[in-house]
This record gives C-alpha cells, sequence and structure tokens, in this order.
C-alpha cells in the first residue's frame, strides 16, 4: 500500500509544498497496523471528496491525500480541522513518522 499526502498553502504557498511518500510494507509493523486502522475509520463518502474551508486562513493548509494499493487509487482533499475528524488523526500520523519527499 502506497500513501501520498501532500500539504500546500499556508504562508509560503505552492513553494512550500511538502510531500510525504509512505510505503506500508516498508515501515515498523505497528506504525502500519496504526495507519492501516486509521484509513479504515474513514467514512467511504469522503474518497474523492473535498473538505475545504469557505474562508481559509493564510496558514490553513490544503493537504490531499491519495492511498494506491492492488492498482485502485483513492484520494480526498481537505483543510485540516475540515471534514470527518479520522482524516486529521491520519494526516498527523503520516506527518509523525513519514519524511518529506522531493
Amino acid at each position: 500500500m502506497n500513501i501520498q499526502l501532500e500539504v500546500t498553502g499556508g504562508f509560503t504557498g505552492k513553494a512550500g509544498k511538502q510531500s510525504i511518500c509512505l510505503e506500508l510494507e516498508k515501515i515498523p509493523d505497528g506504525v502500519a497496523t496504526e495507519i492501516r486502522s486509521l484509513l479504515g475509520s474513514i467514512p467511504p463518502s469522503a474518497w474523492g471528496g473535498s473538505f475545504l474551508s469557505n474562508h481559509p486562513r493564510p496558514w490553513d493548509f490544503k493537504q490531499e491525500l491519495t492511498v494506491r494499493e492492488e492498482g485502485k487509487e483513492r484520494t480526498v482533499t481537505f483543510h485540516k480541522g475540515q471534514g470527518p475528524a479520522e482524516l486529521t488523526k491520519l494526516t498527523e500520523k503520516i506527518l509523525e513518522c513519514g519524511a518529506p519527499t522531493a
């Protein structure tokens, strides 16, 4: 399973884009299990959706989460604190354990 999180916006705009890519098979089992659990808790209706603030502030980062598994891809776009709470929990975990990629 491949998980990609792209974070853009805030004061730096697109210039400060951060991208984190995780291969669950390559991270410690306990962390991978926790991420799988958090993924499973996201309501199916959230995937393909967009949960953006109507009036974003300069410090509101746009987050795009993409999950690729078994040839299927699903994506959701959101601002932190918008949409299902599980999205924020999952992205916090991804940011905690993933190193940015170029």
